[in-house]
């Protein structure tokens, strides 16, 4: 009689443990959410995030091929992205055409830029009041400068790119190479080639170059590799892309430069090395790699935008955008959407070191906020010139003959 009345029991309980998870899964809701081409560390902080913002929800990420242009994968991207809501992406010419025409895209309203700076609202385009991606977070190229060396020289104020050569060529008595940049990173070193086109030309120059680099990618995408020979012709005949040859190479003279040959096999690691272990007085850096410097040394760093040949002229930044694309327009994603735009911005770029795009949020300390008055007091961000190359072959590419240009 016990065995029977033990076993009615276990089978009671057993079709309401059923029952009880059926009806779990049933109540239990879901966020899908995709990345592409953004930094494993940045995509770690956004999912942590977005975790904590739905507690009751579980969250699910697809992580995006990026060795092909995303706006090739449109196939492949109707069923991987069937239920995500958003992907955020780190902004490329790619991902704004994909953004701008793909019919996956969710468009949402202008609203969303509210409270942002007006040269980035004038960057992103629009369809009446709609937009197509939010931009949240800037990384950016700067220049970090050895505050304890510098001291130690002439030169009172880093105002102009004069008084930046000054520095470096007075330090050469204390540092083997007092200039340092990760020159054998493809992607560092083309995206300071093209700040360098910017500070000794104009960003209207720059942005000329760039436009042309663009659309030699694309000739190469349609008509294969041979159509890469257009970017050989643009580094030996554009007249900005000749200037900042012509002085990355006075620079790098042997009898007389501050760039010596120690950094011709810098990676990024490597740079960051060399300030680590204070080697150089002056970094051609980025807001994420300065997040990177030993906590110990990184107090005796100073960063500042790359000084201009000229004073008052207009000046844009190279700023690498991270941005939302909205494939939604259901009540959590535009709730998550909104949050991001405005009051949470502060977390995220705290979590990832990187400078809120909104103009009034608080950030966690002077670099970010730097970062974001230099784009919002400047006349708008500058794409790094690597978004003019949304694939790896290219960009090797183009690397490459720079060198070849530059080792001349």
């Amino acid at each position: 009689m016990k065995k029977i009345k033990y076993f009615v029991i276990f089978f009671l309980f057993s079709i309401f443990a059923c029952i009880f998870t059926a009806c779990h899964k049933n109540n239990s809701k879901s966020l899908d959410i995709a990345f592409y081409n953004v930094p494993e560390e940045i995509q770690t902080e956004i999912t942590k995030y977005v975790i904590s913002q739905n507690e009751n929800t579980i969250v699910n990420y697809v992580v995006i091929d990026n060795s092909i242009p995303i706006s090739e994968q449109t196939k492949e991207l109707k069923k991987e992205l069937k239920n995500v809501s958003m992907i955020f992406a780190q902004t490329d010419e790619d991902v704004k055409e994909f953004s701008e025409s793909n019919n996956l895209v969710q468009k949402v309203s202008a609203q969303y830029l509210s409270g942002m700076p007006i040269s980035v609202i004038s960057s992103i385009k629009r369809d009446g009041n709609n937009i197509y991606r939010i931009p949240f977070i800037f990384d950016m190229c700067q220049i970090d400068i050895n505050f304890a060396a510098y001291k130690n020289t002439s030169v009172k104020e880093l105002n102009l790119w004069n008084d930046l050569i000054q520095v470096a060529n007075e330090e050469k008595s204390v540092f083997d190479t007092p200039l340092v940049f990760a020159y054998k990173s493809d992607k560092e070193l083309l995206d300071i080639f093209g700040q360098l086109i910017e500070v000794f030309t104009d960003y209207e120059t720059f942005e000329d170059f760039y436009n042309s680099v663009y659309k030699a990618f694309k000739n190469y995408r349609a008509n294969g590799s041979e159509a890469l020979k257009e970017i050989d012709k643009l580094l030996t005949e554009d007249k900005g892309a000749q200037e900042a040859i012509f002085q990355l190479r006075r620079m790098m003279n042997k009898q007389n430069g501050v760039i010596t040959s120690p950094v011709f096999s810098l990676n990024s690691n490597d740079s960051i090395f060399y300030a680590d272990y204070s080697l150089c007085g002056i970094l051609f850096s980025t807001l994420s790699a300065h997040r990177k410097i030993n906590p110990e040394v990184i107090g005796n760093y100073r960063s500042i935008y790359y000084p201009p040949v000229s004073a008052n002229a207009q000046r844009k930044f190279t700023a690498q955008e991270f941005c939302i694309i909205p494939l939604s327009d259901s009540e959590e994603s535009l709730s998550l959407i909104s949050k991001i735009c405005n009051t949470d911005q502060t977390q995220i770029s705290t979590a990832t070191g990187l400078a809120p795009v909104q103009k009034s949020c608080a950030t966690a300390d002077h670099q970010a906020d730097d970062v974001r008055f230099w784009i919002t007091a400047s006349s708008g961000p500058l794409p790094p010139l690597t978004n003019a190359l949304p694939e790896a072959k290219a960009l090797e590419y183009t690397a490459k003959a720079l060198r070849n240009l530059l080792e001349e």
